[in-house]
């Protein structure tokens, strides 16, 4: 907003506006147009595609808030512990076995037999 408000056109010029171009345009436009392609053609890998640069698009966007580009104007450049790296890793692991869980557990990709059909 501060961009377009503030009339801040030669922000788009540095380093950083430039890495926010490629978030926004490789990373929000591209897989919003192969959405809408995917759609109207009826074509799931093009939807896959799409799925995957969207989730890269937002890991690239949390590493950009909290690591690239947080405090971007200090000395001391932040960096993360190895104990904050090992939290992120045991979440991001139990999330996925949880999902392994549930989906192994529950009909979820497959129908249960013993459940009914007239549902």
């Amino acid at each position: 907003m501060a961009l377009v408000h503030g009339q801040h056109w030669d922000h788009l010029l540095t380093p950083y506006g430039g890495w926010w171009l490629v978030e926004v345009l490789g990373f929000v436009l591209l897989p919003a147009l192969l959405f809408a392609t995917a759609v109207r053609r009826r074509n799931a890998t093009l939807v896959r595609v799409a799925s995957v640069i969207t989730v890269l698009g937002l890991v690239l966007n949390r590493l950009n808030v909290s690591l690239i580009a947080y405090r971007w104007n200090e000395a001391e450049r932040y960096f993360p512990s190895w104990r904050e790296f090992v939290v992120t890793l045991t979440i991001v692991t139990l999330g996925l076995l949880t999902f392994r869980w549930i989906v192994n557990r529950m009909p979820v990709l497959h129908d249960q037999p013993a459940f009914e059909q007239g549902h």
